[in-house]
């Protein structure tokens, strides 16, 4: 497989989803290690978003490394129990959970996902680099449904 079948997989694989955000995280601090990402990313997952919202929350986040090795930042689509529209936002506040990571581990960027966009957009140039790692969380029970 080359680099856009691999892309357009994984993105059709992940539009079978639904989420509410895409998040890029970045470390305050030197995260060379890959697995500590994915450690810090969960932590806030489990302590700062799954708290607050009523639903298992579910994620796909990249791991980028920079070039150089010495440090990691993170690309993810996060679902937090509803879906975003443009006509009335059914909004799961994002500043908390901004705040939460900001004050914590470095700078974040949390945008609504726009599902006209899909999984492509968001993710595409970071799920096939050299030196990128992945992580999923996807419960079955939160697969999108086509009602």
């Amino acid at each position: 497989m080359n680099n856009d079948e691999i892309i357009c997989s994984l993105a059709s694989w992940l539009n079978n989803y639904s989420w509410s955000w895409f998040a890029t995280l970045t470390f305050r601090f030197e995260v060379s290690d890959p697995l500590n990402a994915k450690k810090y990313f969960r932590r806030w997952i489990v302590k700062d978003v799954q708290t607050r919202v009523s639903v298992p929350v579910r994620y796909f986040v990249a791991v980028e490394r920079f070039r150089h090795n010495l440090g990691t930042h993170l690309h993810s689509l996060i679902w937090v129990g509803v879906e975003h529209t443009l006509f009335g936002v059914k909004n799961v506040l994002i500043m908390p959970h901004w705040r939460a990571w900001v004050s914590r581990y470095g700078a974040a960027r949390i945008l609504l996902y726009d599902r006209r966009l899909g999984a492509r957009y968001y993710l595409g140039k970071y799920i096939t680099k050299e030196i990128c790692d992945w992580d999923f969380c996807l419960p079955a029970q939160t697969k999108q449904t086509n009602n």
